[in-house]
């Protein structure tokens, strides 16, 4: 029985074959979603799944990432359901979301192939099956190219539907797929295989004026809807711009004029940029300025730059609505920056309501198969809002965006609720924050439930296996000392941010503090329950001795007084910086990666390691938002120099507080049995926290934890291509799942600056480190490069698998531990599913692999018939997008 699929908000359902995606199965049955790509590149047809099961075909992690899809987000596109599912559509026109026409398969023969320019050619197709194929005047058709298998081209059709013809305007390319055919294979007389009708491209009914703008073969959907008005005989004014280069590059003039001969109303201008010195759209700028039609509805079709020129123009200066404005922006040739008709080729149509559109990044010429429909993606400044911004933003009240009486509350001292003076920092408009983690309750809560049965399940096991029985008593000695005392760093962070939450000046950044002290709290319980279940088997774990070390013992006593007075700031600006710019990075880091997952790894305990994972996986969400809030302070237009200058203060006042603290926690790291060095871990801490200092924007600073930035304006630039939670290195180890956590080849030792003066200068000296592979890595000068991956597996029939697997190829390391598998490759580590399966005797895929995992390190990509393991990122990106 095939499975149902019910749509959420619409409440309608349709069933889904066995080997269909939800998208192809929503096509089937009328239905017109958003999507883009249909290959798992471009997030348009992201969902919720509310209930259900669905498995996903090969598909992009920057389409979908990690953290999204074990949230509960999948791609419709790649989606098959093994269940009854339940969707919520995040993106959907209400009054459009079915289709007027099923998408079908079809055949055509050729009728006529017209050059209208030098390189701009008229097709036209006789349809032959299915006999009654139609289409709405706007939307497209993907061809199938001859002689290949599945490879397809769209083109947006140029007539109105109702003589069984496709009428195409197509850019050729030399080499390209389709356009390399036409007058040679692709002729009069052929047979070409189409797909359609696709798109969202079309004529509103309004009674405004209507506003057309069009370059090169841009012309085919606006001359679409054009006929379409000509037929109806519109009485609303139209006035229809197109760019072109020179006068040889026009084409169906006459055609258009014939046409606007039967409105009421009707202007077309032809823009020339070589000969007029100017683009289409400052002719529109300049036309609209005169006041003759007010307030019109705007139809858009062509290259990127023409199109993003004109919107800005027409909302920035025009002020017209951006739900107004429908487009279809093409892919860009060999010309990006000029308007002209031999800078586009065909694109596929997204309609007002699709978040998305699709283009070419405008630097390099395509040619051959890029050169007709190869996309790649970007968010419009104006686009229809995200989830996670409609229920984020603007749900708090504000002076300044929706009260106009002032604030009904006050305390005693005459402050408002709402103090603009509640920190030093400031933003021309707080509310244009974004968290690039897109968190919010409902997947907090999900991800939640998801730690907390992660560690359940590795509990469990680990009892059942007899692995919590099986610590060394040094490593247990250790845990009992240790364990219990980060739960009260937890509890001081959670008090401090959620004091802080309170005075926040905008909801996306209270929201953001308001998750983050949560987290810290179930970390804290974490712990505490965790030693409970050590009881059952290594005897006392007394919560009322590690208070009593928290608040007496040397060792703590610096981290101690970090987070009391951090309780106690007022400026909710500087306790973010205090915590997660200072503290979190060197502390925290510290108790979780060196003296949590480093530790317990080396110590054969894979049950700690999951609760340190757990930690660093919020904390690497934590990471990305306040980097993302420090670049969104240091670009303001109006405060940044005075933004830079109090982050920097703060963070010269804090840093040597943390180091201290950090320094304090020397004689546990010298208790660790085996596996820890305390200088090395606090040179990966300092390391780490010059890289997020680089990484925030403010590379300058790494000399406070006794690195110099390389190059740092460079880098603050490389920083700002590569946008949130990324940054300039050779490899990006990660810990467990979810984002590549940052060990910097872009900050080096810095052997003249001297450490802060409340830092013993002996401790925070660079030295040479393993680098893993025997050699070592001097402190000096010398950028250090992390250029292994690495997986750690349970003794299991899964694990052991693996490992016999893996251990005979000379470039594999496979060490046994006691209780687990450490397997480390160089610069990549592939494991064959078949290979492992063959010596197992059953099928495993990715899924049985990591379920067997306590962590890995490197960029992990789940392929089809391989895990893999990238230990440069970039590398990664290029697999998942060939």
């Amino acid at each position: 029985m095939s499975p149902r699929v019910r749509f959420e908000p619409i409440g309608e359902e349709i069933d889904c074959a066995n080997d269909e995606t939800v998208l192809d199965a929503a096509f089937r049955n009328g239905y017109n979603l958003v999507y883009g790509c249909r290959e798992g590149q471009c997030s348009a047809c992201k969902c919720f799944l509310i209930e259900g099961e669905a498995a996903l075909k090969r598909y992009s992690s920057f389409a979908l990432s990690d953290s999204e899809q074990s949230g509960g987000y999948s791609l419709m596109c790649r989606a098959m359901p093994e269940t009854d599912l339940v969707v919520e559509l995040l993106h959907f026109d209400p009054d459009g979301y079915r289709l007027e026409f099923p998408i079908r398969d079809g055949t055509a023969t050729v009728e006529a192939v017209d050059a209208l320019t030098r390189d701009i050619t008229r097709l036209v197709l006789r349809v032959d099956e299915p006999s009654d194929f139609s289409f709405v005047p706007g939307q497209y058709v993907d061809l199938h190219v001859p002689g290949t298998d599945g490879v397809r081209r769209s083109f947006s059709l140029a007539n109105t539907p109702g003589d069984g013809r496709i009428e195409l305007m197509i850019k050729r390319y030399p080499g390209g797929r389709i356009s390399g055919m036409l007058g040679g294979e692709i002729e009069p007389g052929a047979q070409l295989g189409f797909t359609g009708p696709y798109g969202a491209f079309r004529l509103r009914e309004s009674r405004r004026p209507i506003l057309m703008i069009a370059g090169g073969s841009g012309m085919a959907p606006i001359l679409a809807v054009l006929r379409q008005l000509s037929a109806e005989g519109c009485e609303r004014p139209v006035r229809f711009f197109y760019g072109a280069r020179t006068e040889n590059d026009l084409f169906h003039v006459d055609v258009i004029n014939e046409l606007g001969s039967k409105l009421a109303d009707f202007r077309f201008t032809t823009v020339l940029s070589e000969t007029a010195g100017k683009f289409v759209h400052d002719a529109v700028d300049e036309y609209l300025a005169g006041a003759e039609i007010t307030g019109p509805d705007a139809y858009m079709c062509g290259p990127p730059p023409m199109i993003e020129a004109a919107e800005e123009m027409l909302i920035g200066k025009h002020n017209l609505d951006g739900q107004r404005i429908f487009q279809d922006k093409f892919t860009v040739s060999a010309d990006a920056g000029a308007f002209g008709a031999g800078e586009i080729s065909q694109g596929e149509i997204s309609g007002a309501t699709a978040p998305p559109v699709k283009r070419f990044d405008a630097q390099a010429a395509p040619s051959g198969d890029d050169s007709e429909r190869q996309f790649q993606w970007f968010q419009p400044h104006r686009r229809r809002a995200s989830l996670y911004e409609d229920v984020t933003v603007d749900t708090q009240p504000s002076i300044h965006r929706h009260l106009t009486r002032g604030w009904p509350l006050h305390f005693e001292d005459g402050r408002g609720i709402w103090n603009d003076d509640s920190t030093a920092l400031a933003s021309s408009d707080w509310f244009e924050f974004r968290d690039p983690g897109e968190q919010w309750e409902r997947p907090f809560y999900q991800r939640g439930s998801g730690v907390e049965l992660q560690i359940e399940g590795a509990i469990r096991s680990a009892i059942e296996e007899g692995l919590l029985a099986d610590f060394s008593p040094e490593w247990v000695a250790f845990l009992r000392d240790f364990l219990q005392g980060p739960a009260y760093v937890e509890h001081g962070l959670w008090f401090a941010m959620a004091t802080a939450a309170r005075d926040c000046l905008s909801d996306s950044v209270a929201t953001c503090v308001c998750l983050q002290a949560a987290m810290k709290q179930r970390s804290a319980q974490a712990i505490v329950l965790y030693a409970m279940d050590l009881e059952e088997h290594h005897g006392a774990f007394p919560i009322e001795a590690a208070r009593e070390s928290f608040l007496t013992n040397d060792s703590w006593q610096p981290t101690r007084r970090y987070v009391e007075r951090l309780a106690a700031t007022h400026d909710w600006g500087e306790v973010i910086v205090a915590a997660n710019l200072c503290f979190e990075p060197i502390v925290g880091t510290l108790i979780r990666r060196e003296l949590g997952t480093r530790a317990a790894a080396a110590n054969g305990d894979t049950v700690t390691t999951v609760l340190a994972r757990a930690a660093t996986q919020e904390w690497e969400w934590i990471r990305g938002w306040t980097t993302e809030l420090c670049r969104f302070l240091l670009a303001d237009e109006r405060h940044a120099a005075a933004n830079r200058a109090q982050i920097s203060g703060w963070i010269e006042d804090w840093m040597p507080q943390a180091l201290e603290a950090a320094l304090g926690l020397a004689p546990f790291a010298a208790q660790v049995p085996v596996g820890i060095d305390p200088a090395e871990a606090f040179e990966r801490v300092r390391q780490y926290a010059a890289a997020m200092f680089e990484e925030a924007g403010v590379p300058e600073l790494g000399g406070l934890v006794g690195f110099e930035a390389v190059e740092p304006a460079a880098a603050a630039a490389v920083r700002r291509t590569r946008g949130p939670g990324r940054v300039s290195r050779t490899s990006a180890p990660t810990n467990g799942h979810g984002p590549a956590v940052p060990e910097p080849a872009t900050a080096r030792s810095s052997a003249s600056a001297p450490p802060p003066e409340s830092t013993p200068s002996t401790e925070l000296q660079t030295k040479s480190y393993s680098t893993g592979d025997g050699s070592t890595a001097p402190g000096g000068s010398d950028s250090v490069e992390y250029d292994f991956v690495g997986i750690v597996m349970a003794k299991s029939a899964e694990g052991d698998a693996v490992a016999d697997v893996l251990r005979n190829r000379d470039d594999i390391e496979v060490i046994e531990q006691a209780a687990f598998w450490d397997i480390r490759a160089k610069d990549r580590l592939v494991i064959t599913y078949d290979e492992v399966s063959e010596q197992l005797g059953y099928e495993i895929d990715a899924y049985s692999i990591q379920n067997e995992m306590s962590t890995h390190y490197g960029r992990m990509v789940a392929a089809d018939d391989a895990l893999m393991l990238f230990s440069d990122p970039t590398e990664a990106m290029e697999y998942l997008m060939s």
